[in-house]
């Protein structure tokens, strides 16, 4: 949507991610991708191009200017939160 006009896609073009895609399982260092803020709720458009060969991030709602761009790490619990991001959630378990 408008993620390209708030630097969201080039953001996934440079974090550390493992993602599955289908039918294999691709391993990607992305390490720029971490830098965007967790929020917890519906995961992010996060996609490997295999003809370009890139990984595209996209958003799924429109942003406003100043507004914070977050997206879901996954559903993970605290221990799995502090071990691979460093923090823990409120009431998450």
């Amino acid at each position: 949507d408008v993620a390209a006009g708030a630097g969201v896609a080039a953001v996934a073009a440079c974090g550390a991610v493992t993602v599955a895609s289908k039918p294999k399982q691709v391993l990607s260092l992305l390490p720029m991708v971490d830098q965007v803020n967790h929020s917890s709720g519906a995961r992010p458009d996060l996609q490997l191009d295999p003809v370009r060969q890139i990984w595209e991030l996209k958003a799924t709602k429109r942003f406003l200017p100043g507004e914070e761009i977050t997206f879901c790490y996954g559903d993970k619990d605290s221990d799995a939160l502090l071990l691979q991001h460093g923090f823990v959630e409120e009431d998450n378990t």
